[in-house]
């Protein structure tokens, strides 16, 4: 004689083990992917901002050569020499140029994921034009 209320329950707990074991699967999956997944490329979010700090700075304040950008822009030398590009010219002509690189390698970018995101926006000052280019290597990196 076949006892058909246990086979019912059976197959309920068959059910929810069935559930939980998918939901595992669905949590580890999503775990390895954020861990070995790719990473967003904020180069470009970093040379925006950099760019904005730069020229609200230059607005506001008189910066002649490349030691005065770091007092009276509030920037770290250190992390501008390793990780971004800083030139600013002044009616064509270089006035500020720090951090790694040069300004040919922002049309580089566009071929070569090696090179620097960039941005470049210019002002009016006192009847001078002030071009102001700049942009970051700094890849996010995993601890």
């Amino acid at each position: 004689m076949l006892n058909k209320k246990s086979q019912i329950g059976d197959f309920i707990t068959f059910a929810w083990m069935f559930f939980l074991f998918v939901i595992i699967f669905i949590v580890a999956d999503a775990g390895i992917f954020l861990l070995f997944g790719s990473l967003p490329d904020l180069r470009q979010a970093e040379a925006d901002a950099l760019n904005i700090k730069l020229k609200n700075c230059l607005i506001e304040k008189e910066v002649l050569n490349s030691e005065e950008i770091y007092e009276k822009c509030s920037l770290n030398k250190n992390v501008i020499e390793k990780n971004n590009l800083v030139i600013i010219r002044e009616n064509n002509q270089v006035l500020i140029q720090a951090g790694r690189g040069e300004e040919a390698f922002c049309t580089l970018a566009e071929e070569n994921e090696n090179y620097p995101k960039c941005a470049i926006t210019e002002i009016v000052k006192n009847d001078k034009r002030i071009k102001i280019t700049t942009g970051s290597w700094q890849l996010i990196s995993k601890l």
